[in-house]
């Protein structure tokens, strides 16, 4: 059981790095993401403006994801 613990607690921890980065990566490389989906100039000036606040909804989005595998193993 112990074991067990110890192997959660470094998938946690590995999970937040992970998360973080990706996270960190549409924060810096927000001209691309953006231009993937719009050519518009005005448009884009928008979604720039607001992208940090998606970005910091990324992450517990993506930690809720992380969590359901274990939920369901579980079974709560």
């Amino acid at each position: 059981m112990k074991k067990a613990k110890e192997y959660m607690t470094v998938l946690n921890h590995a999970s937040f790095v992970v998360i973080s980065i990706l996270v960190g990566c549409l924060i810096c490389r927000k001209e691309m993401v953006i231009g993937i989906f719009t050519d518009i100039e005005s448009v884009k000036q928008q979604a720039y403006a607001v992208i940090g606040i998606a970005a910091a909804g990324t992450f517990p989005d993506m930690w809720q994801g992380y969590l359901q595998g274990p939920i369901k193993a579980l079974a709560l």
